[in-house]
């Protein structure tokens, strides 16, 4: 009875536990999970493991019955003992009976009875296991299908599955990036060549996800060229910029971070000064002079500071 009550117990905690990290992998494969959210639900597999170790193992241990309770147990499915097992169990803890002779043989008697009619019972139909019988077959077809699915889904289920288990691994995808241009500083009115290259599934053409400073999101394609590595390059050309803006790739289902790209007025120079060195021999002075002065002796040196 107590072995049935552990099986029973520790197959219904491995039950919930393998259906609550397969509809985790689940969610996660459909909406790919931040890390914090997978760390809150490892942290959620734990707690229902402990909290179903408690309900389901430690419970149904305590649950199995011991001494008098285990003898009425017995008689209730075994109505042909008439009462001899308890019986046999209560007089034998009986001081009262034990201080005669008498009542010392009659309680000798009366166990050695209950041992006979004890060794012929059938203890399977005595301790039924229709409970694990219940139990199995609603948790097998859930243990089953998992595996079915992690042998199907390859590589990309173990992915998923070190990533519920904590581990920081990268999400699974078809296409992976491998080069974004990232952010950039350029000048008013230039132009900006926003490249990626991938490798894996790779796409006829990509999508180029802009978002302006006035909140309008503006998507672009990228055209497929061919790369000498045997990964794929994608590129677009942004021309006469104006303002700053965000920007992010998406390349079949790998998609980058978002960059800042800021647009800056191209630099004017308003006003300079000139500084004239006279060479060593000549015995001058260093002196600043207006570009309508130059006068250049061999061996002058000129600076110029520009604001």
């Amino acid at each position: 009875m107590v072995r049935l009550a552990l099986f029973e117990g520790i197959l219904r905690v491995v039950g919930w536990v393998v259906l609550a990290i397969a509809l985790g992998l689940l969610v996660d494969w459909l909406f790919e999970i931040p890390t914090w959210m997978r760390r809150v639900l490892l942290v959620a597999y734990t707690g229902l493991g402990v909290w179903a170790s408690v309900s389901f193992v430690i419970r149904a241990w305590k649950r199995v019955p011991a001494g008098d309770r285990l003898a009425l147990h017995i008689e209730r499915r075994e109505p042909g003992l008439r009462s001899r097992l308890i019986s046999a169990v209560q007089l034998s803890r009986s001081e009262g009976w034990g201080q005669s002779e008498e009542g010392k043989a009659f309680i000798e008697r009366l166990v050695a009875e209950a041992e006979r009619a004890a060794s012929t019972l059938d203890l399977r139909r005595l301790v039924p296991s229709d409970g694990l019988k219940r139990v199995a077959r609603h948790v097998a077809p859930l243990l089953g299908g998992v595996g079915i699915a992690l042998l199907v889904g390859g590589p990309t289920a173990g992915i998923l599955l070190k990533r519920a288990l904590g581990g920081e691994v990268s999400f699974p995808r078809k296409t992976r990036l491998l080069e974004v241009t990232g952010e950039r500083v350029v000048a008013r009115g230039d132009d900006l060549a926003v490249v990626a290259r991938v490798q894996g599934a790779i796409p006829k053409s990509g999508r180029l996800m802009v978002r302006h400073a006035s909140g309008r999101v503006q998507t672009l394609v990228m055209d497929a060229d061919e790369d000498v590595e045997g990964a794929g390059r994608f590129g677009r050309v942004l021309v006469n910029l104006t303002s700053s803006f965000r920007y992010r790739v998406r390349i079949n289902d790998a998609e980058s971070d978002e960059f800042q790209v800021e647009v800056l007025p191209r630099p004017v120079v308003t006003n300079f000064d000139l500084t004239l060195s006279f060479p060593g021999y000549t015995g001058l002075e260093p002196r600043k002079v207006v570009p309508g002065e130059l006068t250049l002796l061999r061996g002058s040196r000129l600076r110029v500071e520009g604001i």
